[in-house]
């Protein structure tokens, strides 16, 4: 089972990280690859929860583009950094609440309220099987009839290449009891309590399982980086220098992002999917 006073412990005490991590080459294009899918299926002025909101950069840009988001999380300093960000580009009235909240018990929210739920985070802390069914669940619960879920992933293979680095440049994080646990279970348990970490690596077709054993029509699984993962500095270096050829790159990124190999070793993946009843 997850501990989320050790999830939330992490967040709090590294939230400066979490917020360095959102303006890296890597999370800009994630972010602008995650909002290309969801914006044409989302109608103007939606209300949207963003769940496992963190340093708040896409309910920022959610805001922005129009829509009504409420901002959740674990974590009270990483809301407290997603509402300056978000004062600071002068959205907040486009702001329903800021909320401390788990994505396994979402009671604090009614039934058929939201017309999308952005799940950026949940469902790669959440260690427990049955864990990631209530939060499934709950979102499908608190989706209006025709609602979309978003929900980011880490797969298996990208999870196990992370963790090649931080074995490295972490040591004591890892025993080589965890990396296999890692590997069989998708489970990955930070060793050190300096860094206490707790992830959860999707084997292929599990997020897409879960979601439809809850009663969600799959709409598509993307990968945001795809082949370009490792490289982004140097894509959007392309953007100012060589923009023809930024643009080649971006569109062979968006016509395989569908693809089995690109969201295994793409780093984050997106599922959509859709409550139809």
């Amino acid at each position: 089972m997850t501990d989320f006073d050790r999830v939330t412990r992490f967040y709090d005490s590294t939230y400066d990280k979490e917020l360095q991590r959102s303006t890296t080459a890597g999370a800009l294009l994630e972010l602008r690859r995650a909002l290309a899918i969801m914006q044409p299926l989302l109608s103007a002025g939606s209300e949207v929860l963003d769940l496992g909101a963190g340093s708040g950069r896409y309910s920022a840009e959610l805001a922005r583009l129009g829509h009504f988001v409420t901002v959740a999380d674990l974590s009270p300093a990483l809301l407290r950094i997603a509402r300056q960000r978000i004062e600071a580009i002068g959205q907040q009235g486009q702001i329903r609440s800021y909320d401390e909240a788990n994505a396994i018990g979402l009671g604090r929210y009614d039934d058929l309220t939201y017309d999308a739920v952005v799940a950026f985070g949940p469902f790669y802390h959440l260690l427990a099987e049955q864990e990631r069914q209530a939060a499934a669940k709950e979102t499908w619960r608190v989706l209006k009839r025709g609602g979309r879920t978003f929900v980011m992933y880490i797969p298996l293979l990208s999870g196990l290449n992370g963790l090649i680095w931080r074995a490295a440049e972490r040591p004591g994080h890892l025993t080589e009891a965890s990396i296999q646990q890692v590997y069989e279970t998708g489970n990955f348990v930070s060793q050190s309590e300096d860094e206490p970490l707790e992830m959860h690596f999707c084997k292929a077709g599990e997020i897409q399982n879960l979601s439809e054993g809850v009663g969600f029509q799959t709409e598509g699984i993307y990968s945001l980086r795809g082949y370009a993962r490792g490289f982004e500095p140097y894509l959007l270096k392309l953007e100012q220098s060589q923009p023809k050829q930024y643009r080649r790159f971006l569109s062979i990124i968006e016509d395989t992002q569908a693809d089995r190999d690109s969201i295994a070793l793409g780093g984050h993946a997106v599922y959509v999917g859709q409550r139809t009843r």
